[in-house]
């Protein structure tokens, strides 16, 4: 996280919301700016064209070049063995937009990658109960 994140910017909201009574942050979360659509969320990506690097920006919709405006960044990326290269992001409006394909800029290069879930091995949690 950022500092700027909450619990429900990155799929933590059923934890805030089994807390019944009053908790240090609960009206933090109900502010407008916390309650926005466009705040960032966490997300997956997987990549389209190129490696996704950590700390790439997210161009804004319509952009193909820097400089651009940004909608997001790289939080995380690595290369796993069964996933493949992967990463994960805070994106504005995230969660609306799965499937989506966005331009990164990493390392003075533009590469592309669709917005996935952040789960990318065992979604369904079927393996804890096999």
């Amino acid at each position: 996280t950022n500092g700027r994140t909450t619990p429900l910017d990155i799929g933590m909201g059923g934890v805030v919301a089994k807390k019944q009574a009053d908790f240090i942050g609960k009206r933090a979360l109900s502010l407008p700016y916390n309650a926005s659509q466009a705040r960032e969320e966490l997300v997956g990506l997987k990549p389209v064209t190129g490696a996704i690097r950590i700390g790439g920006r997210i161009l804004a919709d319509g952009y193909d070049a820097v400089p651009a405006p940004s909608i997001g960044n790289v939080t995380s990326a690595c290369d796993s063995p069964s996933a493949g290269n992967i990463a994960m992001a805070l994106v504005e409006g995230g969660s609306g937009r799965m499937g989506e394909t966005v331009k990164i800029y990493a390392e003075g290069q533009i590469s592309e990658a669709e917005i996935c879930s952040p789960v990318f091995v065992d979604p369904k949690n079927e393996r804890l109960h096999a």
